[in-house]
């Protein structure tokens, strides 16, 4: 994500963590942060313990479609966490792999990762406006490569419940791009997306129809 500053743009999440924790707190929810350094870098590490026991409370109904996606998700543990890491001046780095997000970082640092020079996201950077105080991108071939493998997990558990089959992994696109500038009368947000992702996704639904590939 990139930002105007980071530096001061974590020290305000963190402030918002504080007012989140104790509404969890009051609540029952159990949020935990902490400040700490992410491959040398200024970061936070934020934990939410108890989430699969609260989702069987509130779908007691559906314990084991819960058991079943939630392993697929996060894996066999009853806590999430989420790491966020202050790459340079302007650019935070998060996720839900601390692994992965080290690697980034570490990227980034060297100069061998620049998201903003990958041809398919400067498609999208380049339809946003020049003047932002943040972008935000998403990446909609991967999500929907994760929705389908949720989708096999669940057919998996049930013994092949929902008919038809699975398509294929969604080929790689430009990301939709989201940007956000402040003003002292209000936010301003431009959304952009690709013809390369428009075209790419309306040749992929027309085949996949045509093949009956879709499960739904």
């Amino acid at each position: 994500m990139q930002v105007d500053n980071a530096p001061k743009y974590l020290k305000r999440y963190v402030e918002e963590l504080a007012v989140l924790q104790k509404l969890g707190a009051e609540s029952g929810q159990d949020v935990t942060f902490k400040e700490k350094q992410i491959a040398g870098k200024d970061g936070l590490e934020i934990t939410q313990n108890g989430i699969l026991e609260q989702l069987k409370k509130q779908n007691p109904g559906n314990a084991r479609e819960m058991n079943a996606m939630y392993s697929f998700l996060f894996g066999n543990r009853d806590s999430l966490q989420q790491w966020l890491a202050q790459a340079d001046d302007t650019t935070l780095v998060g996720g839900m792999n601390e692994a992965l997000l080290l690697d980034t970082l570490r990227d980034i640092a060297a100069k061998k990762s620049d998201f903003t020079k990958d041809d398919d996201n400067k498609l999208t950077l380049d339809l946003l406006p020049a003047e932002r105080h943040m972008t935000m991108m998403l990446d909609i071939g991967g999500y929907f490569n994760l929705m389908m493998g949720m989708v096999k997990v669940m057919m998996a558990e049930f013994g092949g419940g929902i008919g038809g089959n699975l398509p294929p992994e969604f080929p790689a696109v430009p990301s939709v791009g989201t940007s956000l500038k402040l003003s002292k009368d209000g936010v301003e947000m431009t959304t952009a997306v690709p013809f390369k992702l428009i075209n790419t996704a309306s040749n992929y639904i027309q085949a996949q129809i045509g093949n009956n590939g879709f499960p739904f």
